[in-house]
């Protein structure tokens, strides 16, 4: 994987697309693949999981970013774990919305700052979902993240939100 990316990392424009599709290609070939690279994500040390992070975003699976946004609870891979799934974009949003309910508060607080920078319909929707949060950073951080996105039709909500916690 490793030397897949440096060889990506020394390509550009048509030539690197090629070979992205490839590896795309390559991945999908195989049920177990993705999964199996996902399970090693919690066991990698600190080299092997750069590596694996940025390998899985270039497949752009949905299976991945959850994996992946896990990943970067770890304050040494956060940067490229979220940069990986920011360069993703919009397989995010769709990927994560299944499991939002679910996700837990700080994880919530990550996906948010990525949304933001994503943009789309999906991601509006869940920084919107987030305003009414018990949590307050989680609230803050979505609140940041509509503002930072440009979401401007979500004003009304976030001066709604601001209004409840002000009673």
């Amino acid at each position: 994987m490793a030397a897949l990316l440096r060889c990506l990392g020394r390509l550009d424009g048509q030539d690197a697309d090629s070979l992205r599709s490839r590896l795309r290609d390559a991945a999908r070939a195989s049920d177990e693949f993705v999964e199996r690279c996902c399970e090693r994500l919690p066991l990698s040390d600190l080299g092997q999981l750069m590596v694996l992070v940025q390998f899985l975003g270039l497949l752009e699976d949905p299976a991945v970013v959850l994996p992946i946004l896990e990943t970067g609870r770890d304050e040494a891979i956060a940067e490229l774990a979220d940069a990986t799934l920011e360069t993703m974009g919009e397989i995010v949003p769709t990927a994560v919305a299944p499991a939002w309910d679910d996700l837990a508060d700080d994880l919530k607080e990550r996906a948010c700052s990525i949304l933001g920078r994503i943009g789309g319909e999906t991601a509006e929707r869940l920084l919107a979902d987030c305003l009414d949060a018990h949590d307050a950073p989680l609230r803050c951080r979505a609140a940041t993240a509509l503002a930072e996105g440009g979401f401007f039709d979500r004003v009304p909500d976030l001066v709604r939100r601001l209004e409840s916690a002000a009673r």
